[in-house]
């Protein structure tokens, strides 16, 4: 009898009960492109700098997440060594809701070309490659972080392939900057946790930002 798993049975309905464009209000000031950076001192910075204006916030039970707008040649956004992912292998549970059951989700090219060709303008080493995304950051055993490496992914993180799965389904571009922090590649789990070098986590978001604009 074959096996019944309820995360591999894909509805492929275009809408669901609780639909976004219907619970969600909408903001007219709202920006086309937006830029999802990790790095808080980053919008602390801009902010200090005035140079954030505030659109809305997004209530949730643990407080409002803000969005803000920024003005970067004459474009705004939205709030929110270098590997960009060219695919993703999908060990997580919200992809599978957005688009048919596979083991991986491929980047789109042009997305990927872009944002190689942006961070190949700066002085920062980069590479390309295959990411592993996974929601079980604590159950990364030896055995599954060795077989990842051999169907070649090149780092492990913890929202790529929903993300894309989300966009996709959306229809809209998605592409990603991976910054490198703790590695898991050895016997041993290294944290490096080494500060960085304080201007790094602001060259990222404008190499962000850039790449958000030439797509």
């Amino acid at each position: 009898m074959r096996a019944y798993y309820p995360i591999l049975e894909y509805d492929g309905s275009e809408c669901a009960l609780i639909e976004p464009s219907e619970v969600l209000r909408p903001v007219d000031s709202m920006p086309e492109r937006c830029v999802l950076p990790i790095y808080k001192q980053v919008i602390d910075s801009l902010h200090a700098q005035s140079r954030l204006t505030h659109v809305t916030d997004i209530s949730s039970s643990m407080g409002p997440f803000p969005v803000f707008k920024i003005d970067h040649e004459g474009h705004a956004l939205a709030r929110g060594t270098i590997v960009i992912p060219d695919a993703a292998v999908r060990d997580e549970g919200v992809s599978y809701h957005y688009v048919p059951a596979g083991r991986e989700i491929e980047v789109d090219s042009h997305a990927v070309s872009t944002l190689e060709s942006v961070v190949r303008s700066s002085d920062i080493p980069f590479r390309v490659g295959k990411t592993w995304t996974t929601d079980g950051l604590y159950r990364e055993t030896r055995s599954r972080i060795a077989r990842r490496r051999a169907e070649g992914c090149i780092t492990v993180e913890m929202e790529c392939s929903a993300l894309l799965a989300v966009a996709q389904f959306r229809g809209v571009t998605f592409g990603q900057l991976l910054a490198t922090g703790d590695d898991v590649s050895g016997d041993e789990w290294d944290p490096r946790r080494s500060p960085e070098h304080r201007s790094f986590p602001e060259t990222l978001f404008w190499l962000a930002v850039e790449c958000c604009l030439r797509l």
